[in-house]
């Protein structure tokens, strides 16, 4: 006679849940177009308010549709609150807003959110410019900064950073004294996307540092990651970085994680994802026909969804950086 035990149901993952205030286009993968199905496809769920709704991105020769006003904005997010659908949000995630009181609009959003939720976490890719050249309206800028404090996780470019914490960068000590800037005004994690600042003008240079708000005395873990550079003028690649570094964070502050966290391996998984699909976009490129608008083709994301699962890092060199400046 052999008892037989029943095995323990299996655990339902906690439900995360995003609110990602960005672009939207019809016709291609940016904004909140791309960055959802990364998140949907990691587990996530996901709504979305857009702060743009175009045919397709800008670098076509034509666009159509809408640019909401912070009013229009707070309309969507308050059909929700009327609704009684903001309990529950895990993360807040923004990116391209193009008026100055969209952000005004998003602060407001974020100050209900974080009251009902104190856990909240703000991720924010605060697309403002690149090449040391603005694409928003200027007011953005100041807009943009006052929002900063309230941001726990921020992935600027070099001109962003630059504009951000109002320092310049010229190599890796400047680089990090931007960031101890943006360290002081706010975020525990930050993270310079791309910088000019490499010895290697083939390859692009990350510099991050994570310095945790809940552990007390406690030292940023400072990294910097060295990936080669793709030909191409890829676009919707922040949006996604934006999305797999909010997954990526999570996973490492699972309480059922062993390892201690990291901020340098969710970079690194999220950069070799993201890596990987450029490079795959480069081999669609390879198809199209001489003379294509744009010229570089949109990201594949349906076709990379294997890729957000399980990134392989490859050709990519992680180093520490001191943990002072």
């Amino acid at each position: 006679y052999q008892r037989r035990v029943r095995a323990p149901p299996p655990q339902i993952p906690p439900r995360m849940r995003v609110l990602s205030i960005q672009s939207f286009v019809t016709h291609g993968f940016v904004g909140n177009k791309c960055a959802m199905f990364a998140l949907q496809v990691l587990g996530f769920d996901v709504d979305a308010i857009n702060s743009v709704n175009l045919s397709n991105h800008t670098g076509y020769p034509v666009w159509r549709g809408q640019v909401l006003s912070g009013d229009e904005l707070w309309t969507v997010f308050d059909g929700l609150q009327q609704s009684g659908l903001l309990d529950g949000y895990t993360h807040l995630l923004t990116g391209y807003m193009r008026s100055s009181t969209c952000l005004e609009r998003v602060g407001d959003m974020y100050r209900v959110l974080k009251e009902r939720n104190p856990s909240l976490i703000f991720v924010c890719d605060p697309v403002l410019g690149d090449d040391g050249k603005l694409y928003v309206p200027s007011e953005n800028v100041s807009v943009m900064r006052s929002l900063v404090p309230s941001t726990d996780f921020i992935f600027p470019n070099q001109t962003e950073a630059e504009l951000l914490a109002e320092r310049s960068i010229e190599c890796v000590p400047s680089a990090l004294r931007c960031i101890a800037r943006l360290h002081e005004l706010g975020p525990s994690l930050v993270v310079i996307t791309s910088s000019a600042i490499g010895s290697e003008p083939d390859h692009l240079l990350l510099l991050g540092s994570w310095l945790r708000r809940d552990v007390p005395d406690a030292t940023p873990e400072r990294f910097q990651l060295s990936v080669p550079r793709l030909d191409g003028r890829f676009t919707g690649t922040g949006d996604l970085f934006s999305a797999l570094m909010l997954v990526g964070m999570w996973r490492e502050l699972d309480a059922a994680n062993a390892a201690p966290p990291s901020a340098a391996r969710a970079c690194e998984r999220a950069l070799a994802s993201l890596q990987a699909v450029l490079a795959r976009t480069v081999e669609y490129g390879r198809t199209r026909p001489a003379g294509a608008v744009p010229e570089t083709p949109e990201l594949p994301l349906v076709q990379s969804c294997l890729l957000y699962t399980s990134p392989s890092p490859r050709d990519m060199r992680r180093s520490r950086m001191p943990s002072s400046a």
